[in-house]
């Protein structure tokens, strides 16, 4: 989808990242890397260079996961009396612990839901639907990466969603 075609279908007014994993199943996968790493080393911890062999491996294998664990991108967007989603992402089956040369890929059959603005009248309305049908998806996609709805939960009670989509027509 190029960037003609995005202005065709309406402006995005919010997007949700799209992670491999939650943070406490990466916290679990880090470990159990740099576990394997120490065993392929004969790492013990009553050797006296422990530490400091640790904290070398820690520093190769760790890396924070806010940001650099992100797959993807949902974008919500507005057509007509409608929110839909895009969903951007990176084209790979398989999701190694350092995601490098990230290239984001459109994902049209993404997700099977859109919102009907005309049944939504409030701005609690809007937010609940968002929240309630957000992480459901037929696909599976979210069932599969960790949809981070932290910000959205943060601000969106705050935010006047009927002003907001409003200007989206």
């Amino acid at each position: 989808m190029d960037y003609k075609k995005q202005e065709m279908i309406g402006d995005t007014f919010f997007d949700i990242p799209i992670y491999s994993m939650n943070p406490e199943g990466y916290k679990i996968r880090i470990e159990k890397s740099l576990q394997k790493s120490r065993d392929g080393l004969r790492l013990k911890k009553d050797n006296p260079n422990y530490e400091d062999v640790n904290d070398l491996l820690r520093k190769q294998i760790c890396i924070e996961w806010e940001y650099n664990q992100i797959i993807g991108y949902l974008k919500l967007y507005r057509l007509n009396d409608r929110i839909y989603a895009e969903v951007w992402k990176i084209d790979k089956k398989r999701m190694s612990l350092k995601l490098k040369n990230k290239v984001f890929k459109y994902f049209p059959s993404y997700p099977e839901w859109n919102i009907d603005l005309k049944k939504l009248k409030t701005s609690q309305s809007i937010y609940e639907k968002l929240l309630k049908e957000l992480p459901n998806d037929m696909t599976g996609l979210f069932k599969k990466y960790f949809l981070d709805l932290r910000l959205l939960k943060e601000i969106g009670p705050y935010i006047d969603w009927v002003e907001l989509l409003n200007k989206y027509k």
